[in-house]
C-alpha cells in the first residue's frame, strides 16, 4: 500500500466546505465498516458493478431501507446517534507490474452545511442564524459520476465533490 494514500477525507455535501462557513457547519467522522460491491440506492439488492468502502450504522446490506438503517445497534461514526451509511467508490492502486492493490481507506467526514437560502454565486453561507436543522427524513443522496474520467473546474457538479490525502507528499 502507498504511504501517501494513508487517510482519505471524502467531503460529501460539497465544495462549499473550503471556504468560511461559521458555525453553520457540523462533520461527521467515520471509520471503515466494509468493503463490498453493494449499493442500495443504485443498485438495490443487486451486486454494484464497482466496489464501495461504507461507513456509519452497521445494518448496511444490499437492501437496506430507511428504516432498516435507523434501527443499527451501532456505527462506526463520531455521532453516535447517526446510523446513517455513507459509502464511496474503492480506490486501487495500480502497481508497476500492472497489478492492483486496495488503498486502505482510514476514515471519511460527510460535512453537514447550513444552506437554507437562495443559491448566489460565490454564496459562502447563509445569513440569519446558525440553527441546525435536521435533514428530511428519508432523504437519499447520490453524487458523481461513476463513468467521469476528466475533471471540468468550470461544473459545479464536479465542484461538489473533493478529496483530501492528509497526510504525505501529496498533502492538501
Amino acid at each position: 500500500m502507498p504511504s501517501d494514500a494513508s487517510i482519505l477525507s471524502a467531503a460529501l455535501v460539497g465544495a462549499a466546505m473550503l471556504g468560511t462557513v461559521r458555525a453553520q457547519v457540523f462533520t461527521v467522522n467515520c471509520a471503515p465498516l466494509t468493503i463490498q460491491r453493494g449499493d442500495p440506492i443504485v443498485w438495490p439488492g443487486q451486486v454494484s458493478p464497482h466496489v464501495h468502502v461504507v461507513t456509519g450504522g452497521t445494518a448496511f446490506q444490499r437492501t437496506e431501507s430507511n428504516e432498516q438503517a435507523r434501527d443499527a445497534q451501532a456505527t462506526t461514526c463520531d455521532k453516535l446517534l447517526d446510523r446513517s451509511n455513507y459509502w464511496q467508490p474503492q480506490l486501487y492502486h495500480e502497481r508497476h507490474d500492472g497489478r492492483f492493490e486496495l488503498v486502505t481507506m482510514q476514515g471519511s467526514a460527510a460535512y453537514y452545511i447550513k444552506r437554507a437560502c437562495d443559491y448566489a454565486p460565490g454564496r459562502q453561507n447563509c445569513d440569519g442564524a446558525a440553527t441546525p436543522i435536521a435533514p428530511p427524513r428519508g432523504l437519499r443522496m447520490v453524487t458523481g459520476d461513476p463513468l467521469l474520467r476528466t475533471y471540468n473546474a468550470s461544473s459545479l457538479e464536479q465542484q461538489a465533490i473533493a478529496h483530501f490525502c492528509l497526510e504525505g507528499p501529496n498533502e492538501g
